[in-house]
């Protein structure tokens, strides 16, 4: 018994001295998370072109309006805003080149509002500016302090009720033409 008793005592010495003596190797790594700034904007490919249509006296009297659903789609990483601006500050006919005058810009209004099918939900909800007159210069229409990832924006376009006069007899349609470029900055 005093052999095993030995035996086991001499075992378990060895583990020990092993236990003891063992090491234990680490190595580290540095892990990098790398974001860098992405700032898109595009507009729906099937509202490319807005028509502010005048063909009723109710229209002529009264201004058109016209919603254009998700026309706009935001990714930003980070608060961004959006502004929206004319080409030029007087529009011309197309056709007549300015025979008849030109519109003037700032008689067109955008407003900018909630997406309709991908909105921005998180809180605080973005700035929304609704009737601003359009210009050169341009002004902001969204204002956000946080990202957001493919999201929508709603645009309604308005039209004046001065117009009367700048239709070109023999035109058939008279037709004056912008460009409104919206953009997207980061804040």
């Amino acid at each position: 018994m005093k052999k095993i008793t030995k035996t086991i005592l001499a075992s378990s010495a060895l583990l020990f001295a092993f236990a003891v003596n063992a090491q234990t190797e680490t190595a580290d790594v540095t892990l990098n998370v790398k974001l860098k700034g992405i700032h898109t904007i595009t507009v729906n490919p099937a509202q490319t072109t807005v028509d502010l249509v005048y063909d009723t006296e109710a229209k002529y009297a009264a201004g058109v309006k016209l919603l254009q659903e998700d026309h706009l789609e935001i990714f930003s990483t980070g608060g961004f805003q959006v502004t929206a601006s004319s080409s030029v500050d007087d529009i011309d006919n197309t056709v007549a080149n300015g025979s008849h005058g030109s519109i003037a810009a700032n008689t067109i209004t955008i407003s900018a509002l909630e997406g309709t099918t991908k909105p921005i939900t998180s809180s605080p909800k973005p700035s929304y500016s609704t009737g601003v007159a359009l210009s050169k210069t341009g002004s902001t229409i969204v204002s956000y302090n946080k990202g957001a990832a493919r999201k929508g924006i709603n645009i309604e376009y308005g039209g004046g009720d001065s117009y009367l006069d700048y239709y070109v007899k023999d035109q058939g349609t008279s037709i004056y033409q912008t460009t409104v470029t919206y953009t997207l900055t980061a804040q």
